[in-house]
C-alpha cells in the first residue's frame, strides 16, 4: 500500500472513531419524562435528537424486539408516559 493510500485508510478509521464517541455521547433515554403527557415528551425527545423517528405506543401494546437506534417508543396510559423512553 503506498503512503496516500494508508493516509486514506486511516482517515476512515479516525471518522469511524469519531463517529462512534460522538454516539455514545448522546442521549440514549430519558427517565424524567415518565408521567409527562405523551406530547409534551415527544417533542423533548425530537429537541435533544431530532434525527430519531418517535413512536407512541399503548403500554402493552406488541412491538418488535429488534433494536433500532434511530428509534424511540414511548409507552403511554391515559395520554401520560409510563415506561422510560429509551432508543431501540
Amino acid at each position: 500500500m503506498d503512503e496516500v493510500g494508508a493516509r486514506a485508510l486511516l482517515a476512515c478509521r479516525l471518522e469511524a472513531f469519531i463517529s462512534v464517541e460522538a454516539m455514545m455521547a448522546m442521549k440514549s433515554e430519558w427517565p424524567e419524562l415518565m408521567g409527562v403527557p405523551t406530547e409534551e415528551a415527544r417533542q423533548l425527545v425530537l429537541s435533544d435528537r431530532p434525527e430519531v423517528t418517535v413512536y407512541v405506543v399503548p403500554d402493552g401494546s406488541m412491538v418488535t424486539m429488534d433494536f433500532r437506534a434511530n428509534r424511540v417508543r414511548i409507552f403511554e396510559n391515559g395520554g401520560n408516559v409510563v415506561r422510560v423512553p429509551r432508543c431501540g
